[in-house]
């Protein structure tokens, strides 16, 4: 663990050093870092309906070491992804390395989102994330349903709302699995 991130009172401990990022296509921002590459893909996808995200192997970059960038600073870093970027090869590509010589640079994005917003898209990434790195095991209509409510909500306190609902629902028939997404959500639900 790097450290804590906090917003609006709720505390959460973030995982740090991931070398795969999750890059924010028109922001060039780096949202979040993970360990595993396909956690990377599954949070892209979650996350498809509020932001355009590609992944990219920081490891490629030249600059980049572990202890460089986590998810404590990563919003303050972004690569320069260069004017053909959305070309349809370079979205379609799983996994993106410095093979366009983009520049990995310690410099905010220059974004029409505000600094609190972006701290709750980011609330969300890491929540998400501290979630299904707990789900390993989980049927898969369960980790369907976490999914599906950081597909379609907003609001973070909404999301965290039904996620306690959504914990409750299957605690009455008896999924441990609930008990430990309960667990978890206790350790700051509001």
């Amino acid at each position: 663990m790097v450290g804590d991130v906090t917003w609006k009172g709720t505390t959460f401990q973030i995982e740090g050093h991931g070398k795969y990022a999750l890059v924010d296509v028109l922001h060039r921002n780096i949202w979040l870092t993970v360990y595993n590459e396909t956690t990377a893909h599954v949070l892209k996808k979650i996350f498809v309906s509020k932001l355009t995200l590609v992944i990219y192997d920081l490891s490629s970059f030249q600059l980049y070491t572990e202890q460089l960038i986590d998810n404590s600073v990563c919003l303050d870093w972004q690569i320069t992804l260069g004017v053909n970027f959305l070309d349809e090869d370079q979205m379609l590509t799983p996994t993106h390395t410095n093979q366009y010589n983009h520049q990995l640079i310690n410099l905010a994005a220059d974004t029409n989102l505000s600094k609190v917003r972006q701290q709750e898209l980011q609330y969300q990434l890491i929540l998400c994330n501290n979630i299904l790195s707990r789900a390993r095991g989980l049927s898969l209509e369960f980790k369907e349903d976490i999914a599906n409510i950081f597909l379609t909500e907003i609001d973070n306190k909404v999301i965290n709302d039904k996620l306690y609902e959504l914990a409750n629902r299957w605690m009455s028939k008896q999924f441990p699995a609930a008990s430990d997404l309960l667990f978890y959500l206790n350790q700051f639900y509001e």
